[in-house]
């Protein structure tokens, strides 16, 4: 059998099933470790890896499970120090601040947008510009990724 987690911005979803496809269990439980700051939009890192590792837990114990894949918000970022321990929350994808302004009168967001790329406010590499223009990403980073790949390395 294999698990599958999705990691989304409200619910956390844990599915078992059989090679054949077939649905064995499901999970849902609700994501409540969201909170803002201003137009940051973020999520306890904390409480996410410990729901999942109690889901994956639960449905281990309960099935024979060899495999498992995560999948989950794709523009979250999440910063790491050199052991890969987090040092800041987790930036979800509604986070705003890629849509206040620079000095110059524009956005970080289509300041961005010149390089040809399609930045948008929520995007992790428009929040990691945003936090580095403002020097707020922690001293101790030393790594960033997404959710999905900090669960797994969990």
């Amino acid at each position: 059998m294999y698990l599958g987690i999705d990691i989304g911005t409200t619910s956390i979803c844990a599915v078992v099933i059989r090679a054949d496809g077939g649905l064995v269990r499901s999970v849902t439980k609700p994501n409540t470790f969201g909170f803002a700051d201003g137009a940051a939009r973020m999520q306890d890192v904390g409480g996410i890896v410990k729901m999942c590792r109690d889901m994956v837990n639960e449905l281990c114990a309960a099935y024979p499970v060899i495999s498992i894949g995560v999948s989950g918000q794709m523009h979250g970022i999440l910063y790491l120090d050199d052991t890969g321990d987090p040092v800041s929350p987790l930036y979800i994808w509604q986070d705003g601040c890629g849509n206040l302004m620079m000095e110059d009168g524009e956005t970080y967001a289509s300041y961005l947008r010149k390089t040809g790329g399609a930045a948008s406010a929520g995007f992790g590499l428009t929040t990691h510009f945003y936090l580095q223009k403002n020097g707020m990403i922690p001293e101790t980073a030393a790594k960033m990724v997404t959710i999905c790949d900090y669960v797994g390395m969990k």
